[in-house]
């Protein structure tokens, strides 16, 4: 008597194995992350929550590698109330049409959710980015003020579920302490500029219990991996990186201070030039 496979089902895998996911995954271009992720990369139809102890420890840089390769294959991204006002020429930077980007602002928790859902229903996007809480909430009373209730992140994940498109939901720190229906949770953690370290604190596979160091590229410097800035940190004659302005002169993809003109320092559309994110 034949009996049927116990794990033919997909979703169900060993627990010292990891899930592989029935469609492959989005490579996060970092491969040794991508080796630790579902689909040896960003699993698509999925709630990716990201945990930050503070904004500007290069949360944008990480995704970078991503966002560039989907706006290069004509996909929207969608910015769903991001903290600061997004600055056009730092996401060029980073090589990310900044014309494939749309800006979404809604200021009520409900109106987020209800914008997410509409955007996920449009199937029209490559990856949508949102800020749930306050990820730059420091004391652990800010953190609270802004929790986010597990019904709408139950509800994020359900949309997610229906979409080929990317879900990145950066929330504070303190949110790995609470449940959560993400199927996807990181921590991401500071390291020397400008790099930082991942640590996978829930996937569909075994627990990680080490974080992996990632050697993000720098803007505009064509320095791809450490070692590469190492050979210019030890070379013997100095070098300027023309193409990389000094780190106080540097872009940031978020700056809140920018007020430029169109093109020569363009800020991204925001809802009212691009989309809506108010119902009637």
């Amino acid at each position: 008597m034949n009996t049927p496979a116990p794990l033919a089902h997909p979703a169900l895998w060993r627990g010292q194995a990891i899930h592989q996911a029935p469609t492959p995954g989005v490579s996060s271009s970092f491969r040794l992350l991508d080796r630790e992720l579902p689909g040896n990369g960003w699993p698509r139809s999925t709630l990716i929550e990201l945990l930050v102890n503070g904004l500007g420890i290069g949360e944008l840089r990480f995704l970078a590698p991503t966002l560039r390769q989907l706006t290069q294959a004509k996909k929207h991204i969608v910015l769903l109330t991001p903290p600061h006002t997004p600055y056009a020429p730092a996401f060029a930077a980073m090589g990310i049409d900044h014309t494939k980007l749309l800006v979404v602002h809604a200021e009520k928790p409900i109106d987020r959710l209800w914008a997410v859902e509409q955007s996920i229903k449009s199937n029209q996007f490559g990856a949508l980015v949102t800020w749930l809480g306050n990820p730059s909430a420091q004391t652990r009373s800010e953190q609270r003020a802004h929790h986010v209730r597990p019904e709408l992140l139950r509800r994020l994940q359900l949309a997610a579920s229906s979409t080929q498109g990317l879900v990145f939901a950066f929330r504070p720190f303190d949110a790995q302490h609470h449940a959560s229906p993400a199927p996807l949770r990181m921590l991401l953690l500071p390291r020397r500029y400008p790099d930082l370290a991942v640590q996978i604190i829930k996937r569909r596979g075994p627990v990680m219990t080490q974080a992996i160091d990632i050697a993000i590229p720098i803007p505009g410097s064509g320095l791809r991996t450490l070692d590469d800035r190492q050979a210019i940190i030890a070379a013997p004659t100095p070098q300027t990186l023309s193409s990389y302005p000094t780190p106080t002169e540097a872009l940031h993809a978020m700056d809140r201070m920018r007020d430029s003109s169109p093109l020569s320092g363009a800020l991204l559309p925001t809802t009212s030039q691009r989309c809506s994110a108010v119902r009637d």
